[in-house]
C-alpha cells in the first residue's frame, strides 16, 4: 500500500485533558461501557474513504509516547511500587502540567489549486499514462473476506450493545467489568478519600491493590462484600497509608454483559442488513469483499501512475498542504509532551522530524509531485470514461469530511469534489475489472 493513502488529512488535535474520580487526590482509571454504535461495516467503509481522500500527509511523523506514560495514572488502591512508575514519573492533578495552547500555524486554502469542480487548475492530462484499467485483474485470494473475520467483526459489534445489567444470577468472573461502590476502613474509622460510588472495574486488571479484585469474583450483581487488603510498601501516592491493612464495603451495582450473538441479536440491533446471523455474515462477508477490492484498484492506480508534466503551481500547492499538516502535528506532539511534564521549549521541528530541513524539504517535494501525479490520473480516467459525481456520493464525502457545515468551510467545495471524484472512479472501475480466480461454487 502507497504511503499515500495510508493517514488521515488532518492529525488528531484532541489535547483534552484527561478527566476522572480521584482518590486521595489521584485520578482514577475508569473504564467507560463502550457507547453502541450502529452500522456494522462502518469502519469498513471509513477505511476506503481514508484510501482514496485527497492530500494526505505521508510524513506525519509517529507520535511517541513519553517515558512511564503506560502508568501515569494511579490511584490510592493501586498496586505496588514494582507494577507501577516511581514518583519522579508518575502523574498526578498535582504533577500533571497543562498544555499550553499551540502555536498558530494559519491553514492554507486546500482547494486553491482546484477548479470550482474539484479538477486541478492548468492541468495537462496529455502526458497522463494510460492504465488500461479497463484491463485490470484482480485475483480473487487477493480481496476475500474469510468467514472467521466476518464473525469476529460481528462479536466485536455485539461489544458496543453491552450493558450493565443488575441480575442477580449473573456472577462475577475474572476479565468481567463491574459497577460497584465501595468505603474504606482502617482500624475501624472510614479514611478521607477511600470512597467511590458507581466505579466501573475490570477484574484482574491489576487496577486495584492487593487482592481487591480477587475477592470480589463469585459476588452478584446487589451483593455486599467485604474486601481486606494491605496497602504497598512504600506507598508514594500516601505514605501515610504504605504497609497498612484496610477493608473495603464493597456493594456490586451491575456487570457489564454482552448480548448474545444470534438471530435475535440481529433482528433487534441489524434488522436492517439482516434477519439472521447467517445472512448478517454473508452481509459483511460482502462488504468486506467489496472494500478489499476497492483497496486493491486504489493501490493499483497508486504503483502505477505516471504523469510526464506536472503544474508547478499545484505541486507547490500540494507541498504547503504537507508542511502545515506536519506543522499541526508537531504542535500537538509538543502539547502531549508538555502535559506529561515534559520541557518542548527547546525543541524544533527538526528535531521532532528527526530530518534537515534540506532533507525534510527534499522529502515534500519528492511526495508532493507524487501526490500531483496521482491526483492527475484520477482525473484523467474521470474524465475519459465520462464519469460525473452523483449527489449520493458527493454527501458521502462531506460526512467523511464531517459534514458540510465543517467540510466546507475547512477544505472548501472543490476539494471536498476532488475527493468525490476519486470515489467515482473506484466505483466505476470496481464495477468493470475481471477478478479471477474466482471459487467454485
Amino acid at each position: 500500500m502507497s504511503d499515500e493513502f495510508n493517514n488521515s488529512v488532518e492529525p488528531s488535535t484532541d489535547d483534552t485533558k484527561p478527566e476522572g474520580a480521584t482518590l486521595n487526590g489521584v485520578e482514577i482509571a475508569a473504564s467507560e461501557a463502550p457507547a453502541s454504535k450502529k452500522g456494522l461495516v462502518a469502519g469498513i467503509v471509513a477505511g476506503v474513504l481514508v484510501l482514496i481522500a485527497a492530500i494526505v500527509c505521508v510524513i506525519v511523523f509517529v507520535i511517541k509516547k513519553p517515558a512511564g506514560e503506560e502508568s501515569t495514572v494511579s490511584i490510592s488502591t493501586t498496586n505496588s511500587a514494582e507494577e507501577t512508575v516511581s514518583s519522579e514519573t508518575s502523574v498526578s492533578e498535582e504533577t500533571a502540567v497543562e498544555p499550553e495552547a499551540s502555536e498558530t500555524v494559519e491553514a492554507p486554502d486546500f482547494s486553491a489549486g482546484l477548479t470550482v469542480d474539484g479538477f486541478v487548475k492548468d492541468a495537462d492530462l496529455s502526458g497522463v499514462k494510460d492504465l488500461d484499467v479497463a484491463s485490470i485483474k484482480v485475483p480473487y485470494g487477493a480481496i476475500a473476506y474469510i468467514s472467521d473475520k466476518a464473525e469476529a467483526e460481528i462479536l466485536a459489534a455485539a461489544e458496543q450493545y453491552a450493558s450493565f445489567v443488575e441480575d442477580s444470577s449473573l456472577t462475577v468472573e475474572n476479565g468481567n467489568t463491574i459497577n460497584l461502590n465501595y468505603a474504606g476502613y482502617m482500624d475501624g474509622v472510614q479514611f478521607q478519600g477511600g470512597t467511590a460510588d458507581n466505579q466501573t472495574l475490570v477484574i484482574g486488571s491489576g487496577s486495584f491493590i492487593d487482592t481487591f479484585e480477587e475477592q470480589l469474583i463469585g459476588a452478584h450483581p446487589g451483593d455486599d462484600v467485604t474486601v481486606n487488603v494491605s496497602f504497598p510498601d512504600p506507598y508514594p501516592n500516601n505514605p501515610d497509608f504504605a504497609g497498612k491493612p484496610a477493608i473495603f464495603e464493597c456493594h456490586v451495582n451491575s456487570i457489564l454483559k454482552t448480548p448474545e450473538v444470534n438471530d435475535e441479536f440481529v433482528q433487534t440491533y441489524f434488522s436492517d442488513l439482516a434477519d439472521s446471523y447467517e445472512g448478517l455474515k454473508t452481509y459483511v462477508m460482502e462488504e468486506g469483499r467489496k472494500s478489499n477490492l476497492q483497496t486493491y484498484i486504489a493501490t493499483y492506480i497508486s504503483d502505477n501512475c505516471e504523469v510526464t508534466t506536472l503544474p508547478d503551481s499545484y505541486i507547490k500547492h500540494v507541498e504547503d498542504l504537507y508542511r502545515y499538516t506536519d506543522n499541526q502535528s508537531f504542535e500537538q506532539y509538543k502539547m502531549y509532551m508538555a502535559y506529561y511534564g515534559q520541557d518542548t521549549s527547546a525543541m524544533t521541528f527538526s528535531d521532532y522530524t528527526g530530518m534537515s530541513d534540506e532533507d525534510y524539504n527534499a522529502l515534500i517535494a519528492e511526495n508532493a509531485r507524487k501526490q500531483a501525479a496521482l491526483d492527475l490520473t484520477y482525473e484523467s480516467i474521470f474524465k475519459n470514461a465520462n464519469l460525473s459525481v452523483s449527489d449520493e456520493t458527493y454527501n458521502q464525502i462531506l460526512e467523511y469530511y464531517g459534514g458540510e457545515a465543517q467540510a466546507v468551510p475547512a477544505y472548501g467545495e472543490p476539494y471536498v469534489r476532488q475527493t468525490a471524484i476519486k470515489y467515482a472512479v473506484i466505483n466505476y472501475l470496481e464495477g468493470i475489472v475481471e477478478i479471477t480466480d474466482l471459487p467454485e461454487e
